[in-house]
């Protein structure tokens, strides 16, 4: 059955792709989609990358996991 989600592939190998490897990165927005865009992006450049889908989950999130990196959706 047709979910209407987005599918993403991976970058052609003989691309110029960010490098990002040992990189963590908290992606806090409270759009799904927009979450699973990003870190499939940041993963495939070698981040580790987890969501949080408001300010109290990254809250929760930042109390066992530290990133290097926060990106959030400035209209939350």
């Amino acid at each position: 059955a047709e979910t209407g989600r987005q599918t993403w592939e991976r970058p052609a190998p003989d691309r110029v792709a960010p490098q990002l490897g040992g990189v963590r990165v908290l992606v806090v927005d409270d759009d799904r989609d927009t979450c699973e865009m990003l870190v499939f992006a940041l993963e495939s450049w070698g981040a580790e990358a987890k969501t949080a889908g408001s300010a109290a989950d990254a809250l929760a999130t930042l109390g066992g996991w530290r990133p290097n990196v926060l990106l959030t959706d400035i209209n939350m």
